[in-house]
């Protein structure tokens, strides 16, 4: 059964925004009485019954709910790409991979310097629908890449890609099944400055490999990698 997504959840109804209800209704060509089932991207699965059909909204009444237990946190922060579609790219497979908050960074390399987060969100709603997920990873603001670093992380491995390191990502098996903080750089890497402010701030540098990678291609090969140890642990 098809996944959607439920914009609220009040008194067992089930409460459709206006787009998903567009959706529903035009496309699905939805009725009262039919099945469904959504996720409020929290971790919450619902099997509900359509209850009412209008021009403005649809709701369902909550038949089943499955509360589901999150996996370990995958966050990402990342350079946003010059090319816009690059990166949406890699928000759509970093979704499918179960990738759980990503951060846009801006460093002293990024080529771009802002971007569109609604239209971000909906990429990411729209990849977790398809790909089943029930929870929807947090799409954070844009950060400066010393504010963010100088943040306080504590509670998760922090670890940064670095092309020139030797310890392979797949030799931190201390990951475990904990929680990861993944740098990944701009298409021009890291300036020197930024890779010492994160190690000043137990940062660890760890390569993907002997390739040089585009920066999407790196979130998208450092998250395989560490979904893949947290899957082995």
């Amino acid at each position: 059964m098809q996944l959607y997504y439920v914009d609220q959840v009040k008194n067992d109804t089930l409460i459709f925004d206006a787009e998903e209800a567009h959706h529903l209704r035009k496309v699905i060509r939805i009725s009262e009485g039919d099945k469904v089932r959504c996720t409020d991207g929290k971790g919450n699965e619902f099997f509900g019954t359509v209850t009412e059909v209008s021009k403005k909204h649809v709701q369902a009444s909550i038949d089943r709910e499955i509360n589901h237990q999150p996996a370990p946190a995958l966050h990402i922060g990342i350079s946003p790409t010059k090319n816009i579609s690059r990166y949406e790219w890699f928000l759509e497979k970093a979704v499918e991979i179960g990738v759980t908050q990503i951060t846009p960074l801006k460093c002293r390399h990024s080529e771009r310097k802002s971007l569109r987060i609604d239209r971000l969100q909906r990429i990411i709603q729209s990849a977790a629908k398809q790909s089943e997920k029930v929870f929807f990873p947090k799409l954070s603001m844009m950060m400066d890449f010393q504010s963010f670093i100088e943040e306080d992380h504590s509670e998760e491995i922090m670890l940064m890609a670095h092309l020139d390191e030797k310890i392979t990502l797949i030799d931190r098996t201390s990951v475990g099944k904990k929680s990861v903080l993944m740098l990944v750089g701009p298409e021009g890497g890291f300036q020197d400055s930024e890779v010492e402010l994160a190690i000043s701030n137990d940062f660890e540098l760890v390569s993907l490999g002997d390739y040089r990678l585009r920066t999407e291609t790196a979130g998208i090969v450092a998250a395989s990698l560490i979904k893949q140890i947290h899957f082995l642990q």
